[in-house]
């Protein structure tokens, strides 16, 4: 789970290569390299299916009193 904050990056376990990202409370904002003017998503939006070089990249912005769950996996 990602709890609220500024602009963070995803720390991607060992080995995981794809990733679903949910809002499960509040709003975030998603960005490939920032997050500067992205639309807010709210409660259950996310992304589906973030691979490789996109987990990376991605920067998330949670929003007071919000959380993301992030669910990591490998597929080869």
């Amino acid at each position: 789970m990602l709890a609220p904050g500024a602009e963070q990056a995803l720390t991607i376990p060992a080995g995981a290569n794809r990733a679903l990202l949910r809002v499960v409370a509040g709003q975030a904002r998603f960005g490939l390299g920032n997050t500067t003017d992205t639309p807010l998503v709210g409660e259950g939006g996310g992304l589906d299916d973030l691979r490789d070089a996109q987990l990376t990249a991605l920067r998330i912005t949670v929003e007071a009193n919000s959380a993301v769950r992030v669910d990591y996996w490998r597929e080869s």
